[in-house]
């Protein structure tokens, strides 16, 4: 069987840079939907942590990155890190 054969790919849009370019995240290699929903989840919440609009693009990007290389090396996103660094009045409502 090949790596991705049979596997769940995932891509979901990052706000746009400040040039106005869009930016996803895409990912593969889920076993199931279920996995593939909650690790995108995951990621939208810590990429919700950065100011909004240009402000925030900087940081959102550097998240990004380390969101793919958690998945490249099979380490899970936990809530807590989305939770401790929001605050205690900005939790993640997704």
């Amino acid at each position: 069987m090949e790596p991705h054969h049979g596997t769940w790919h995932g891509k979901a849009e990052v706000p746009a840079g400040p040039d106005g370019k869009r930016i996803y995240l895409r990912l593969g290699g889920f076993a199931t939907h279920t996995e593939l929903s909650a690790f995108y989840e995951k990621a939208g919440c810590l990429l919700d942590l950065p100011d909004p609009g240009p402000a925030g693009h900087q940081a959102r990007m550097e998240i990004l990155a380390m969101i793919k290389a958690a998945h490249r090396k099979n380490a899970p996103l936990t809530m807590r890190s989305c939770s401790a660094s929001s605050g205690p009045g900005n939790r993640c409502s997704r």
